[in-house]
């Protein structure tokens, strides 16, 4: 594994976020939001010359996003952007709202058509490149002024894809150390987000474990049934679009036990611990999958768990969190935080709360990214397309993804400051005027890709992070009621400065590892594996008793040995072991 040599130690890291907190009213305990939460879409992009690109032919760019909780044209104030500087439009094809996203991508493998523009997992890639789908960009990528500067990351993929040319760009990237966690703003991820002034109104009581979760979480639907519109109010809300190996939401909790999945690992029915030493397997008679069933039919059967989990999607969810019609969350950006940028008139006041007995497990930085951005065989237009990914790559196309100069945020003496619009934007669905493209401001953000850089980052166009919840400026505003109160309990003034002093987080560091392309025989048995576990769990969200939960168990496990399953434990535990060098590799590299 290279050893690279841009990346920040995690001293830096961890000074950089305690110099921006210390820099606010230190009784308010501030915390930044996740970059999702505020956005910054600048009308300036020196390296685009708009004159030019309006006068190129409009282009249409099918873009296959397997991150993507929308489907559709880009429209809003982002497409506008992007029609004005390179007279594109893009359609985005989201295999997370198609029904069922391994039939659309079977079916569009098997038709020779992805699409124009993709963003797939790395074992996705190396199976489109083995049948000719994917489109040589080396030229065009030396040729860019920034897609280059992920050579590290670059580099990792060819050996992956066993060639020395170029054939996609890894996003997600950061030049952070790899060994430090990979936060949203100044919160974990995930981690135990509650309605804090319900929390607060029934005494804070302390939470020790699980069960205590539940009864804190009773209290305040029981304090709180309906909101004021007279809608009910549940303790916990998830959905079915991001299942995988398993029922998505429920396997959250294992993160919050020191499990999580290994990269590329998101379809099996294993979790491992941040080093990789250790695994627990979904089907495990006492493991934490099973535990975190239990915890969620426990809800049900007391009444806390919305009644229409199984039929919603993420956009339905986040709405009911929006509305303050869902007391706990795994993730402060579903709906922001205290922490995050916050308007203490309008917005729901969620926040994290830490569980005595948590080991929660996170993500470090990844100098190799994630998913993979490459151009489909057919793509038309390559030289356009790569002219539009350099920008997008850029940190001014970055800071364009997600906020507009002007509107959003503006320079002040030298530093971003967000106006009352940014502040409101998001949580308060306002409406873009109509010379910046119309729409909701949520609705106009970019839905084409996940970005290249990390939101965490130092962004050189305004000196801060890419995430406007970092801010030193959003920091001193969003001191609040709130966050004073969170101080005062907690005794630090931020949720990640507690788990890091409370030895409550450790970190799964950014591997060079990724999965290989299975055999047919394999992939065929584990889709079968999985139908079964995920179809079975979301029956046993909903029993009606112990009994009941029991019996669906057993005939799952009885089931499973008929789909081959043992042999696929087999081929996931061989990556567990894969995963373990890997992480230890990592780790050797950044303790010389």
């Amino acid at each position: 594994m290279r050893n690279p040599q841009k990346l920040i130690s995690i001293a830096a890291v961890l000074a950089l976020l305690l110099a921006l907190v210390a820099c606010s009213p230190s009784s308010t305990g501030s915390t930044p939001p996740p970059a999702s939460n505020t956005t910054t879409a600048s009308s300036k992009t020196p390296e685009t010359n708009s004159t030019e690109a309006a006068s190129d032919e409009l282009i249409k760019i099918d873009v296959y996003n397997i991150t993507a909780n929308y489907q559709g044209v880009q429209g809003g104030w982002w497409g506008k952007l992007m029609k004005d500087k390179f007279n594109v439009e893009f359609n985005i094809i989201a295999p997370n709202v198609s029904g069922n996203a391994e039939t659309l991508y079977q079916t569009r493998t098997a038709a020779g058509n992805l699409g124009d523009l993709l963003l797939i997992a790395p074992d996705q890639m190396l199976d489109c490149l083995q049948v000719g789908l994917i489109m040589d960009i080396t030229d065009l990528v030396q040729d860019s002024q920034y897609l280059k500067e992920f050579d590290i990351a670059i580099d990792n993929m060819k050996e992956y894809l066993n060639t020395d040319r170029t054939y996609c760009i890894p996003n997600r990237v950061s030049f952070s150390n790899p060994m430090a966690p990979l936060t949203t703003g100044l919160n974990p991820f995930p981690g135990n987000f509650l309605r804090w002034d319900y929390y607060m109104e029934i005494g804070a009581p302390e939470i020790n474990n699980m069960d205590d979760l539940l009864d804190v979480v009773e209290q305040m639907v029981q304090a709180h049934p309906t909101t004021e519109n007279g809608d009910p109010v549940y303790g916990f809300s998830i959905f079915k679009d991001w299942d995988q190996g398993g029922v998505r939401l429920v396997s959250e909790y294992m993160f919050m036990y020191g499990y999580q999945w290994g990269p590329g690992m998101y379809w099996t029915q294993c979790y491992v611990n941040n080093d990789a030493s250790d695994h627990s397997l979904f089907t495990d008679e006492d493991g934490l999958y099973k535990e975190s069933l239990r915890f969620f039919n426990q809800a049900h059967r007391r009444g806390l768990l919305d009644p229409d989990s199984p039929t919603q999607n993420y956009d339905m969810v986040r709405s009911k969190v929006m509305e303050g019609r869902v007391m706990q969350k795994w993730w402060n950006w579903m709906g922001g935080s205290i922490h995050d940028v916050f308007n203490v008139d309008a917005d729901i006041p969620y926040a994290y709360v830490p569980i005595s007995n948590q080991q929660l497990v996170t993500e470090g930085f990844s100098p190799y990214g994630v998913e993979c951005i490459a151009l489909g065989v057919g793509c038309k237009n390559p030289e356009r397309v790569i002219k539009f990914l350099d920008y997008y790559a850029s940190p001014q196309g970055q800071l364009d993804q997600t906020h507009i100069e002007g509107l959003t945020y503006e320079m002040v003496d030298g530093r971003p400051v967000l106006t009352e619009f940014g502040l409101k934007a998001t949580a308060e669905g306002l409406t873009v005027p109509e010379e910046y493209g119309g729409g909701t401001y949520f609705d106009g953000m970019s839905k084409v890709a996940q970005a290249f850089r990390n939101d965490n980052d130092i962004c050189p166009v305004v000196g801060e992070p890419y995430n406007s919840a970092l801010w030193q400026s959003t920091i001193e505003r969003n001191a609040n009621l709130y966050t004073k109160q969170w101080t005062e309990k907690y005794g630090t003034n931020t949720p990640v400065e507690y788990v890091l002093q409370n030895n409550l987080i450790k970190v799964a560091p950014g591997c060079s590892y990724k999965p290989g392309t299975e055999s047919p025989d394999i992939a065929v048995m584990r889709s079968q594996c999985t139908k079964l576990v995920v179809d079975t769990s979301w029956k046993m969200l909903y029993a009606n008793s112990d009994e009941e939960f029991e019996a669906l168990w057993q005939d799952m496990q009885e089931q499973l040995p008929g789909f081959g399953y043992e042999e696929v434990t087999r081929v996931t535990l061989e990556m567990v072991k894969e995963i373990e060098a890997s992480r230890a590799e990592t780790i050797a590299a950044f303790n010389k």
